[in-house]
């Protein structure tokens, strides 16, 4: 395919037909933007989100569940702390892949069991060509 060359140099391969930034992601609940502060206590430089099923597979907990052990807040800072760990102790945070062992919330019965999930981190450019993080499950992109 031919590049395109426009008066600021190289325009991709053409025309864009379709966009769909971060931002929209977030605000179609695609993506789920974790604090800010929290990402940064858990030693992120930059915006941290991860994406729905992660979201609800993983940091979400029914504080309704009789013996409510967790809570929202506690499985998020686990999930930014082990990430954030993890990313430092590897060589380059794209597509690396860390391992959690979580207390899920059993559906329907209400009850908890052990579970461990493959989580991945993959830092890029976000809407304005900033580094972001999103955490994801080892097959989603």
């Amino acid at each position: 395919m031919k590049e395109l060359r426009t008066e600021n140099g190289i325009h991709g391969f053409g025309e864009v037909i379709h966009e769909y930034t971060r931002a929209q992601a977030i605000d179609d609940g695609v993506l789920v933007e974790l604090p800010k502060k929290m990402a940064e206590e858990a030693g992120w430089n930059y915006p941290v989100a991860c994406t729905k099923s992660v979201y609800e597979d993983v940091i979400f907990w029914d504080n309704e569940v009789e013996e409510a052990y967790q809570d929202i807040d506690g499985r998020m800072w686990d999930v930014l702390w082990m990430a954030s760990y993890g990313a430092r102790k590897a060589s380059t945070l794209d597509g690396n892949n860390y391992q959690f062992h979580f207390l899920m919330n059993s559906i329907p019965s209400g009850t908890t069991k052990s579970f461990r999930i493959k989580l991945k981190g993959v830092l890029c450019g976000g809407d304005d060509g900033s580094p972001v993080i999103t955490l994801m499950k080892p097959d989603e992109d």
